[in-house]
């Protein structure tokens, strides 16, 4: 009686990988990836198997240790580790909405981001809007286009122009009361 058995573990391969989150801030591996030539002396039953298939923007950072482990036929397994760098790299989306600043009493009047911003998101959390120009005075009276920016915690941003609609809360013929003034 002959007993063939194979006691030889799978020479396992890894590469380093590079995941780019989507949309929604999530990112899935798959063997293919990081698998680099992993090979076994019976190929035909080797089988595989990541330690984790699914990210998202709290991996972003250090790189994570992945392990890939195959197993063949005979039960025999080996595993390598590989490095898996998660990025985000989409921008913040802006959405606005319509603004009209009054022009008080000073003259001038100042524009927060706040005043345009009507719901701006990003896939991984936290954006920081700021709003160019920012102030402005009884010759701006009318409708301007301003910026209205977005910049996301790891350095994407994106820009919208925006119209401004520029009043002033008084306008009187020859008299000065500190407001615009026609004459």
């Amino acid at each position: 009686i002959v007993t063939v058995e194979d006691k030889v573990t799978p020479v396992m391969a890894c590469s380093n990988y590079t995941l780019y989150l989507d949309v929604t801030g999530n990112g899935t591996l798959s063997v293919i990836d990081i698998n680099n030539g992993s090979s076994d002396n019976c190929p035909s039953g080797l089988f595989f198997y990541l330690s984790k298939t699914s990210f998202n923007c709290s991996d972003i950072g250090s790189p994570v240790d992945v392990t890939l482990v195959g197993t063949d036929a005979s039960g025999n397994s080996s595993s390598c580790i590989s490095k898996v760098t998660v990025l985000d790299t989409i921008s913040p989306v802006i959405n606005f909405k319509q603004f009209t600043l009054v022009i008080g009493s000073s003259g001038t009047a100042s524009l927060l981001p706040s005043d345009l911003d009507n719901g701006t998101y990003d896939n991984c959390g936290n954006v920081t809007l700021s709003v160019s120009p920012n102030t402005f005075g009884c010759t701006d009276l009318g409708t301007k286009t301003v910026v209205l920016t977005a910049l996301d915690s790891h350095g994407n941003s994106s820009s919208r122009n925006v119209p401004l609609n520029i009043s002033s809360t008084l306008v009187l013929a020859s008299m000065s009361l500190g407001t615009c003034e026609m004459s």
